[in-house]
């Protein structure tokens, strides 16, 4: 028992210790050690894909630091004005792995003065915002599921089952663009996945139904609501396509096309619109600021199917 008992109290060894881990790009990583281990290890298997570590290097260049918090109601966030990239604990480490590629392609998208992050804040009108936030989120689950790609051809299986399983219009756009010789069209990748982002009506209504939440709390924000100034900038749709849907340094989207005006692109549910009908006519009497006149632009997802003439239906009808 004696010699039991000596064994128990002896400190640990230098093996026993806990293993640090460093991250092979050196981003700045906070938070506790254990966090701290368990972000490094995310880092060095992102790295291990061509994409995820150029975009790695960008956020490691840029200053963006990378920390994990225990989050109950999305799987991270970027926050711009701390150039902070933050992971939700509580997931898997494979989804913790996509989102840490997601998040810091979205530290990439706002690093510059033209910057996108503009695209999401009161200063724009809502068609502005509505298409570039739409623009940056296909593009970045576009980035994070080639990542995952190439994360499965170098061995890390499964990663790309998930994608598979989650965003499959995205994952079916980027496996159609796979060479005969088993490489990947880049380009062609990001066009198809780009696109098969705007066939998930289920993620469209969760960032349409986001963006009317935020605009109502800014009812108690004074500084934002009765600002002049506020929700006065447009942004054609080519300028946002030029921005925000490069991959290598090259557009996949060709701006001259405007397919962000499109009505599979820019269509909204009804809904959207008459909420945002009363948050502008409340503003104008509440503070006598205009309406935002961009709304007469969105498209309805669904039109309404337009009316039959009664004559000309009787007509049909009386030919079966």
């Amino acid at each position: 028992m004696k010699s039991l008992i000596k064994a128990y109290d002896k400190k640990p060894s230098a093996k026993q210790k806990q293993e640090v881990i460093e991250p092979v790009v050196p981003i700045k990583i906070t938070g506790s050690k254990e966090v701290k281990n368990g972000l490094a290890k995310l880092v060095n298997k992102l790295a291990k894909s061509e994409h995820g570590k150029k975009v790695l290097d960008k956020a490691c260049e840029a200053g963006v630091e990378l920390t994990g918090l225990n989050l109950t109601d999305c799987g991270g966030y970027y926050d711009h004005s701390q150039k902070s990239a933050i992971i939700n604990l509580n997931n898997s480490e494979n989804y913790q792995l996509a989102t840490l590629a997601h998040e810091l392609r979205h530290a990439e998208q706002c690093k510059s003065k033209e910057e996108l992050s503009f695209i999401s804040t009161t200063r724009c009108d809502i068609k502005t915002q509505l298409m570039g936030q739409r623009a940056i989120e296909a593009d970045a689950y576009t980035y994070h599921s080639l990542c995952m790609w190439e994360l499965d051809k170098a061995g890390e299986k499964g990663l790309f089952d998930d994608i598979k399983r989650d965003i499959p219009d995205i994952a079916k756009g980027i496996e159609k663009a796979v060479r005969t010789d088993g490489t990947l069209d880049v380009a062609k990748a990001m066009k198809n996945g780009f696109k098969g982002w705007y066939k998930n009506i289920p993620l469209k209504n969760a960032y349409e139904e986001g963006m009317v939440d935020a605009h109502e709390q800014f009812k108690f924000v004074k500084v934002v609501y009765t600002n002049p100034k506020g929700f006065a900038i447009s942004y054609s749709s080519e300028k946002i396509a030029s921005s925000a849907c490069k991959i290598d340094g090259k557009n996949y989207i060709d701006p001259a096309s405007k397919l962000l005006e499109k009505r599979h692109y820019l269509g909204v549910k009804k809904s959207f619109l008459d909420s945002f009908d009363k948050f502008f006519n409340d503003r104008k009497k509440d503070t006598g600021l205009p309406v935002d006149e961009s709304l007469k632009e969105i498209p309805l997802t669904y039109p309404k199917k337009k009316k039959i003439p009664a004559t000309l239906l009787k007509a049909k009808l009386e030919r079966g």
